[in-house]
């Protein structure tokens, strides 16, 4: 059983009595600086956190990783010509292309009460 004292001594940040405690600004700041976002470097995180007042960022956000993720998966299986010239993938390919479609038609139906 935890003891009172050590409940007492857990916490989630590392700061000393008094501190403040994180904003959201200084938690994103820490953030992207420890993987390098912030200065332009690619870190290879998938997005960078950053503040916004707009739903609009986050959502776009999303879609922007959707689209990447989506886009270098289909360009390595493109590039790799041994896979291409058998068989086999086509079917897998044609099986993940059906589920998609059904997954993207879900999506669709759910965000058209926002259109």
């Amino acid at each position: 059983m935890i003891k009172l004292k050590e409940m007492l001594n857990e916490n989630v940040w590392d700061r000393k009595f008094g501190e403040p405690l994180p904003t959201l600004k200084s938690v994103i700041e820490k953030t992207n600086e420890s993987c390098g976002c912030d200065t332009g470097n690619s870190c290879g995180c998938k997005s960078t956190l950053k503040e916004s007042s707009s739903n609009y960022d986050y959502n776009d956000t999303v879609l922007k990783d959707m689209e990447s993720e989506t886009l270098g998966k289909i360009k390595s299986w493109r590039k790799s010509s041994g896979m291409m010239e058998e068989k086999e993938p086509y079917k897998i390919l044609r099986k993940y292309n059906k589920m998609i479609a059904v997954l993207l038609k879900k999506c669709d139906m759910e965000l058209k009460q926002y259109k």
